[in-house]
């Protein structure tokens, strides 16, 4: 964790929010305000723990830094993700200085930040701005509220459906595990009851040998018979004949069904495995993606270097010195110049400028979009900068989503405004000479 002066800051062209906790606030006060705090530059750092001392009051202006807390098996699981504008460390200003979450800066980040004790001190000092301080402090947290209680609605939600599909998984699986088991099991008992002798084996199956003992019986009764009473009927007979061949026929429907059997049992297998091989490609297609999904953060991550390498070279161009002619345009005109502008800023502003020395670059407030000025590229001064003297903010000219921040010496803004200057000096009855339209030598 580094600390970083304001002129650090304003060379990368970032502006304080006004909505936040500067919301609806006097600009004097909000200046004020943010000048009690101090900037720094943390990189993959841990800037609070849960349960430990928290001390500061943190705004983000660059970056992402995730708060992370404790679930029931000490595991830290990621709680949200904090963008450009967002704060943290309102709970812990309210609860005794003990942070409620892990927080921890993801890559390069820029924060802002002031010590609770200031904190306290610009709420006593600043009687109405101290108010509405506290009343944005109380907005920030309900908006966390309404919004946890938003994802804690959709968390049931999903959990329920989520039920919902385990329960009827779960009531199929029992079915057809059920199912196939049965199955099974008939098909262990036919197959003992109809194991083929053309394997070799010399041992009857209990099926086969109570079919024999039944066809023995049935034999030997009619032999008994036949033995044992010479008077014996023809009908008696045929009846006997007719229970051995329902025996052979229904032996016959047994064997057909063990062989259906089988034929289902052989299917449900092919099944199975064919599940087993499914969930294997599955486990095989989630770790390619994982391992693509590894390489594009990998390539990331080097654009991102390569990003803030770029941002580094800008920030240099931007810090070398510009050479102003005192000869042309005198530093007390310029001075007087700019006066008159703060004292009549809806008179004069917004006017088009052009870039002249070093090329800027217009970025939206979250960074992520980036439109390069080339030297002699056009662009719109909304305002003097109120926190760094000598700068303006400019914008497009339709539009003021991507600003930058740039040097008075690097436009052409003293040339443009000091003949209106000059002109309404005139109308006031004062004698005030143009320098910009002395001849050089």
């Amino acid at each position: 964790m580094k600390l970083i002066s304001h002129d650090e800051v304003l060379k990368g062209g970032y502006v304080f929010p006004s909505e936040g906790l500067c919301f609806n606030m006097d600009n004097l006060e909000a200046e004020a305000f943010r000048s009690e705090g101090e900037w720094i530059l943390s990189n993959n750092e841990q800037l609070a723990s849960e349960g430990g001392s928290q001390n500061y009051l943190y705004m983000l202006m660059s970056g992402q830094v995730d708060l992370l807390k404790a679930d029931h098996f000490g595991e830290n699981q990621k709680l949200s993700i904090l963008t450009v504008g967002d704060t943290f460390g309102e709970v812990a200003f309210l609860k005794g200085r003990i942070s409620s979450v892990t927080a921890t800066s993801v890559g390069t980040c820029l924060l802002w930040r002031m010590d609770y004790t200031r904190l306290l001190k610009f709420i006593v000092e600043h009687g109405t701005s101290g108010g509405q301080l506290c009343l944005n402090l109380a907005g920030i947290l309900a908006g966390r509220l309404v919004d946890g209680n938003q994802r804690v609605m959709e968390i049931r939600d999903e959990l329920q459906q989520s039920i919902k599909q385990m329960q009827s998984a779960r009531s199929e699986g029992v079915f057809k595990t059920r199912s196939l088991e049965a199955m099974q099991s008939q098909l262990v008992s036919m197959e003992h009851g109809f194991r083929s002798s053309g394997k070799g084996k010399s041992v009857f199956s209990i099926f086969s040998i109570v079919c024999l003992a039944m066809a023995f019986l049935s034999t030997a009764g009619l032999i008994i018979l036949l033995s044992a009473d010479e008077d014996i009927t023809k009908e008696t007979v045929d009846q006997l004949n007719k229970k051995l061949v329902q025996l052979e026929q229904d032996q016959t429907f047994q064997i057909d069904l063990k062989k259906k059997l089988e034929s289902e049992n052989f299917y449900l297998v092919n099944q199975a495995d064919g599940l087993i091989e499914e969930k294997i490609l599955s486990e095989e297609n989630a770790a390619q993606l994982e391992e693509e999904l590894t390489k594009s953060r990998a390539e990331i991550g080097i654009l991102k270097n390569k990003l803030d390498q770029s941002n580094d070279q800008f920030i240099r161009s931007q810090s070398d010195p510009i050479v102003v002619d005192e000869n042309v345009i005198s530093a007390e005109f310029i001075m007087n110049v700019l006066e008159w502008v703060k004292e009549n800023p809806t008179v004069v502003l917004p006017v088009a400028v052009k870039i002249i020395n070093n090329p800027i670059v217009l970025s939206d407030r979250e960074q992520l979009v980036q439109i390069p000025i080339q030297l002699g590229g056009e662009v719109v001064a909304i305002r003097l900068h109120t926190e760094f003297d000598g700068f303006l903010v400019v914008g497009q000219r339709n539009s003021q989503q991507f600003l930058a921040s740039v040097k008075i010496e690097n436009t052409n803004f003293i040339e443009v405004v000091g003949g209106k200057y000059v002109a309404e000096k005139k109308r006031q009855g004062e004698s005030v000479q143009n320098p910009i339209l002395k001849p050089l030598e």
